[in-house]
């Protein structure tokens, strides 16, 4: 009961962080009701629907609860801490002018710090050009329906900015995303060994089955294999989302292992044991070794080619990036040395697994190949046809009905991100949404010029660490792994398009922004505690 009551306790004080946990371990899950959607050939369409998910529901839940704590406590603005909620505080929101007066006094600060960030602002600019183009969109609910929607992620974007240079809470949110993915991970296992579904249909798992058409299946060696899913909506979404897990997994062992800087060199076995409270395992370095062949195991087993490849990209990245970062003199040419030795063996095990299972050409290459050129070629079209302005949010399948000798299964969106949205939004959108990508991975530089007329109005100068245990986000390794994940991400919207216009890949974009920019802005606060020293 104690541990009940204190958790309670936690929960009272911010209960927006509570309900944005929830929302990180629930996301994957497919459970939504259909509210409408615009038939493509009289059967339902992915696409063309409009749908809420038990994601949205905790999305709107951990916003709102967030909006009445900066109503009603100013030190949530802070980045220095953490604040208090009060239910004191809380009843007196019920006293109208006591709810606008401070509300308004929050709001102004808030819209402050907002206005003069360009990093922020940004999305909403693609969000106002999304809502636009409903004025020539053919189906205005959709373009309206997905404008919200792009609307929503931004918000979760600002939110992880304000929440991510707080005490503990990057390191909480990379234990659910790394405890989703081993979840994710063997229930993709089970369903490969067992070639069908597990049977969590409550959770909307997809029914799956040799002898279903419509089943992403890859052919080994001659005999046809259904393709892991997890409880995710395809293998793709599940390689993406592993890929996400991995590389968060990698970079939780780096980061919050502090025991390296009080001179006590452990392994990284060591602290991974410590985040699942299983320290007795340690004695058995497979510990360290499970955590990770599971999510691998798991990644190979979607067959995802997109997610394998941009994995190996963004392993690339921290390669040749990360070792630059406080390594002792003498001591970097050999860490660089053993890392690319680990990288290139991963590598050449890939390699020989594929001769060994055999993949057929066609099913693994081929087909994929085929699709897309189909695809662009439709894009290309389209794009010629409304190259400034686009065809509207959303629009994109829907005007698939124009197009002549269209196949019921081909009634996708073309599978690269940046032709999506150069379709839908002209080059007005791709040029916000690719200028968004760059200040992403300048993050630093933006944040710098932020600074130069930062506000001090609720620091504590005295305070310099502000509850951010040194060798967490205060280092640089953080964002090399966090730039590592958008460049795997990157890589995959080249050939998928699940990153813009699929729920769980949009949540997966935007929480990986978010979380960017938001590790960045612990910069900002030192140089504005500086100014004031």
């Amino acid at each position: 009961m104690d541990i009940i009551g204190k958790l309670w306790l936690k929960f009272k004080r911010r209960p927006d962080i509570w309900l944005f946990y929830a929302f990180l371990a629930v996301f994957p899950l497919s459970v939504r009701k259909v509210v409408y959607f615009i038939p493509i050939r009289g059967g339902y369409n992915e696409f063309t629907g409009i749908s809420i998910y038990v994601s949205d529901i905790l999305l709107v839940a951990f916003l709102s609860s967030w909006l009445i704590v900066l109503c009603n406590n100013k030190e949530c603005l802070s980045i220095n801490s953490i604040s208090d909620f009060s239910w004191k505080l809380a009843r007196k929101m019920f006293h109208v002018e006591h709810f606008f007066l401070q509300s308004k006094d929050e709001a102004i600060k808030l819209y402050t710090q907002v206005i003069h960030n360009k990093l922020l602002l940004f999305p909403f600019v693609l969000v106002f050009f999304s809502f636009l183009s409903t004025i020539w969109s053919a189906e205005k609910l959709l373009a309206i329906f997905r404008s919200f929607k792009l609307l929503e992620f931004s918000l979760l974007y600002v939110y992880l900015w304000i929440n991510v240079p707080r005490g503990t809470f990057l390191k909480s949110t990379l234990k659910v995303i790394i405890f989703t993915g081993i979840a994710h991970g063997l229930l993709g296992i089970a369903q490969f060994i067992k070639q069908s579904s597990i049977g969590l249909f409550w959770l909307k798992e997809s029914i799956l089955s040799q002898g279903m058409t419509g089943i992403a299946k890859i052919v080994l060696n001659g005999d046809i294999y259904i393709r892991s899913y997890g409880l995710f909506p395809h293998p793709n979404i599940l390689g993406g989302f592993l890929l996400l897990s991995l590389l968060c997994t990698f970079m939780y062992i780096k980061l919050f292992h502090v025991e390296q800087f009080n001179g006590e060199k452990k392994s990284e076995a060591v602290a991974l044991a410590k985040m699942f409270h299983v320290e007795h395992c340690v004695k058995k370095p497979v510990f360290i070794s499970l955590i990770v062949i599971i999510q691998i195991m798991a990644l190979f087993l979607t067959f995802s080619k997109s997610a394998i490849f941009g994995l190996f990209v963004a392993i690339i990245y921290i390669v040749s990036k990360y070792f630059s970062i406080n390594v002792p003199r003498g001591t970097f040419k050999w860490s660089k040395r053993g890392a690319w030795i680990k990288f290139l063996l991963v590598v050449g095990i890939f390699i020989a697994t594929m001769f060994i299972l055999k993949p057929e050409y066609y099913s693994l290459i081929g087909r994929s190949v085929e699709d897309r050129i189909g695809y662009l070629n439709v894009s290309r079209g389209t794009f010629f046809a409304n190259p400034i302005l686009g065809i509207g949010s959303g629009q994109y399948v829907n005007n698939l009905l124009n197009v002549k000798g269209t196949l019921d299964w081909q009634y996708q969106p073309v599978h690269n991100v940046f032709l999506l949205i150069l379709n839908e939004l002209g080059l007005i959108g791709l040029a916000l949404f690719i200028v968004l990508l760059f200040k992403l991975f300048h993050v630093e530089q933006f944040n710098k010029d932020n600074a130069v007329n930062c506000s001090t109005w609720n620091n504590d100068l005295n305070n310099r660490s502000a509850n951010v245990p040194r060798g967490t986000i205060t280092d640089m390794e953080g964002m090399v792994y966090l730039r590592a994940i958008l460049i795997g991400f990157l890589f995959i919207m080249l050939f998928d398009h699940y990153l813009w216009d699929i729920q769980q890949g949009q949540i997966m974009f935007w929480l990986v922004a978010g979380l960017l920019i938001g590790s960045s802005r612990q910069e900002v606060r030192e140089i504005c505690i500086d100014k004031s020293i």
